[in-house]
């Protein structure tokens, strides 16, 4: 009433001043925000983003933190899932399933390696979908190894027929997923596999 009594504004050009004055404020508020997210996207990125410049419980450091997870650079990737798991983010076990499919294999050992830790059931799906077709060798065992923590049951019968495969680095993975998880029956096959690979004069079948 003062201001449209001394300034000879009616209540409607108060208004609308007002209401100028709130857009821009909200503008401006709402560019200052994505800058600041910008700006933790490229150091994330840039692989220049320490823990004390990312808050956990802010909604712009997570959604910069879940961006990450889509890059193509391993070591942002796993920056960001750590942060991620770190945080308890609820999005955090279907990322993994996702991450399985990254062209990174050092992501997918990680992923993999991560599932079999956390014992992640939601995974398993995408665990059976990429023993299928997992090219490298390392991330092939890891996931033999999570399909046992996840499921032994399921795993028993395809552990059986990688403990036989030609390449040491799965027969080993197979065996220690038995013995890990494959109860009385699992440490009895695959015992009785490292018992004859042991024995075995074949130099190829210790390793």
């Amino acid at each position: 009433l003062m201001l449209t009594t001394a300034a000879g504004f009616t209540v409607v050009q108060l208004s609308f001043g007002l209401l100028v004055v709130l857009i821009a404020w909200i503008a401006v508020a709402t560019a200052m925000g994505r800058a600041y997210t910008t700006l933790l996207m490229q150091a994330l990125l840039r692989r220049r983003l320490s823990d004390d410049q990312i808050s956990l419980t802010d909604e712009s450091s997570r959604a910069v933190l879940q961006q990450g997870l889509r890059s193509q650079k391993a070591d942002v990737v796993l920056y960001a899932l750590n942060r991620l798991e770190e945080a308890g983010d609820p999005a955090f076990a279907a990322e993994l399933a996702t991450l399985l499919e990254h062209l990174s294999g050092t992501v997918r050992l990680d992923v993999a390696q991560r599932i079999e830790r956390l014992g992640v059931a939601a995974t398993l799906p995408a665990v059976q979908a990429r023993i299928a077709v997992e090219p490298e060798l390392a991330v092939h065992g890891a996931l033999l190894r999570t399909l046992a923590a996840l499921d032994s049951d399921q795993a028993y019968e395809l552990l059986i027929l990688k403990l036989a495969a030609e390449e040491g680095e799965i027969r080993r993975a197979a065996a220690t997923g038995m013995l890990r998880y494959g109860g009385i029956g699992g440490v009895i096959a695959a015992g009785q596999q490292v018992l004859a690979w042991a024995n075995s004069a074949d130099g190829e079948a210790r390793k």
